[in-house]
């Protein structure tokens, strides 16, 4: 079927909210990671910057999934979307506060993400709720469910510092936690896009 001028314009934004949480996510961390032995005050700041990447990462992946997969249920789609933009909103808000950037919340700054993460299969849940199994919902589970799976080992990897934490020294230069959670999301980020690509495909206008 031919889509309609305004299905391909709210295509695009879907596509651009998705692009825009995957430089912002990259970018933050860039900058984070250049920048953050400056200062006190320096750190604080562009690790504000790293977490408000994340969770525009998040925000913009969830918006542009739930966009292609709630095609059919307007209202319901756009609930969906302003929450998860509202939840990230407020993540990003709870980032600011100078406590929650310290090492001794790290595995709270983990679970943060991971938990808001969990938030965004929701609209997705509810789809299958509304409409059984289809061969959509099967394909949004499958495709997820490994992502999702990938994006949790790079957060445990980075939470509870492993490697690294089983053999000190070993891992310091090559092949940390912290390293290891970046190929996760890099790799996260292509799965989704993936992801993206089949709804688009599969989605009848």
């Amino acid at each position: 079927a031919i889509a309609s001028p305004a299905a391909v314009w709210s295509d695009a934004l879907a596509w651009a909210a998705f692009f825009v949480g995957v430089e912002a996510v990259l970018l933050g961390s860039a900058t984070m990671h250049a920048l953050h032995c400056h200062s006190p005050g320096v750190n604080h700041t562009v690790s504000c910057l790293d977490y408000a990447g994340i969770a525009s990462f998040i925000a913009g992946a969830s918006a542009a999934v739930t966009h292609f997969a709630l095609a059919d249920f307007a209202r319901l789609k756009a609930t969906y979307i302003v929450m998860i933009v509202v939840l990230a909103a407020a993540v990003t808000a709870l980032s600011t506060m100078p406590r929650f950037c310290t090492p001794a919340f790290r595995l709270i700054r983990t679970f943060t993400f991971v938990a808001l993460t969990a938030l965004t299969a929701l609209p997705l849940v509810h789809l299958r709720l509304l409409t059984g199994p289809t061969a959509l919902t099967t394909l949004i589970a499958e495709h997820l469910s490994f992502e999702y799976g990938v994006f949790l080992v790079g957060a445990l990897l980075y939470g509870f510092r492993l490697p690294e934490r089983l053999a000190p020294g070993a891992f310091d230069i090559v092949g940390h936690g912290h390293q290891l959670h970046h190929l996760c999301v890099v790799y996260g980020a292509y799965l989704h896009y993936d992801l993206l690509h089949a709804l688009q495909a599969a989605r009848s206008f």
